[in-house]
């Protein structure tokens, strides 16, 4: 009996179904016509922990839980690393969360790295820009013709001016389906698996020699352990991204490198006839609707907070009808009826002569109110701007 493990995937990125990819490489193929292989680049952001992960021992018979005295934390570095399609990698650029950056953090890396720094240790829009501007299009700089950048769409990674500056050197921005970078991202699907096996070795080399009394590891030692991993690498680098661009129908073009991947592509027509029969159709329509989801959206309702009664229990139903009635009596109510209506009540309460900075206060409470709501219905008036996969900025830009 062969026992398979189980992979765990989010519901969102279950939720790719084949109609997404479909429509994905319609757009790709039109990006792409014509675009040397050299001029079509993906990246991607990842990051280096400090934690060298589990390793296999061997114990004495009896021991349930053996144990590595090594020190680690859960601190990481950002990297970001792009690849051409015929199999160039691009210099590093290296994220360190800190507010200050270091001569010594910038020293001993690799050829041509870049180094920078946030205080939360993530790519922000400035630093993307950055990347763009002393990594992507230095590289493109003596290429001719149409380039793609091909990666998944952050809003945190794009501006205006970064679109203008690409525009010029006729640098177009290639958008992935969301939620999608597991089946379409060349060095997600076959080059950080293999990046992060070698840093673990790496990393655990240094841990058991110089850096055995370290908490964690310094700055300045960092580039030359990133330095020590690529070299590791080095022999099946080009090798690792051909497979990635390969693997994600990229290069050569082939949207069915990515629909064999998923589920509901390849499944039935895999089965032999007889299998065909014993499948209900229902079955296959609920496993679907268990990976893809159903067509309906719920809304959820904006809370609220409640007045009650110290000490006194409540339930839904209390407070039910008095909402429904309230919010109702307030949208269909003008502005001038709301003051005629609010001084009738005055009248009608136990003081019978009320003050003019009561009606003023009651009046003003109203106009409040008014002004709130016109200023909702100004802001609904926003249209919302869809960029569809794959599609270049430049032709949204306007």
């Amino acid at each position: 009996m062969l026992i398979v493990h189980k992979a765990t995937l989010n519901v969102s990125r279950a939720a790719v179904s084949p109609k997404i990819i479909e429509d994905y490489f319609i757009q790709l193929q039109n990006s792409t016509v014509g675009v040397p292989l050299g001029n079509i680049v993906n990246y991607d952001e990842s990051n280096l922990a400090d934690d060298p992960g589990k390793k296999k021992v061997l114990a004495k018979r009896g021991v349930k839980y053996p144990e590595r005295v090594m020190n680690h934390t859960k601190s990481s570095t950002s990297l970001m690393l792009a690849a051409s399609a015929d199999g160039r990698l691009l210099p590093c650029y290296v994220v360190y969360k800190a507010a200050h950056l270091y001569n010594t953090w910038t020293t001993n890396g690799p050829p041509n790295c870049r180094y920078n720094r946030t205080s939360s240790g993530w790519f922000d829009g400035k630093i993307f820009e950055d990347w763009v501007e002393t990594v992507a299009l230095p590289y493109f700089n003596n290429k001719t013709g149409k380039k793609n950048l091909i990666g998944d769409n952050l809003s945190s990674h794009l501006s205006l001016d970064i679109i203008k500056k690409s525009k010029e050197q006729d640098v177009h921005f290639v958008f992935l389906p969301p939620n999608s970078t597991h089946l379409t991202q060349p060095l997600d699907v076959a080059f950080f698996r293999p990046m992060k096996n070698a840093w673990r070795d790496i990393l655990f080399t240094w841990k058991k020699s110089e850096g055995r009394v370290l908490p964690t590891i310094p700055k300045n030692v960092f580039p030359k352990l990133l330095k020590k991993m690529l070299e590791k690498m080095e022999p099946n680098i080009k090798q690792n991204i051909l497979a990635g661009f390969m693997k994600t129908g990229i290069s050569p073009l082939n949207k069915e490198k990515v629909l064999n991947r998923l589920p509901g592509n390849h499944t039935i027509h895999e089965f032999s006839t007889e299998e065909k029969e014993a499948i209900d159709e229902s079955v296959m329509s609920l496993l679907k609707e268990m990976r893809y989801g159903s067509q309906s959206t719920k809304t959820t309702n904006k809370k609220k907070q409640i007045n009650v009664i110290p000490g006194k229990s409540v339930e839904g139903s209390d407070f039910i009808e008095t909402d429904i009635s309230s919010a109702y009596a307030v949208s269909n109510i003008e502005p001038n009826q709301q003051s005629k209506k609010i001084e009738r009540g005055l009248n009608t309460t136990t003081n019978k002569n009320p003050t003019n900075t009561e009606k003023e206060n009651l009046i003003t409470q109203v106009t409040n109110l008014n002004t709130k709501g016109k200023v909702a219905q100004e802001q609904l008036k926003i249209t919302k701007i869809t960029i569809l996969h794959n599609q270049s900025l430049v032709q949204v830009e306007s």
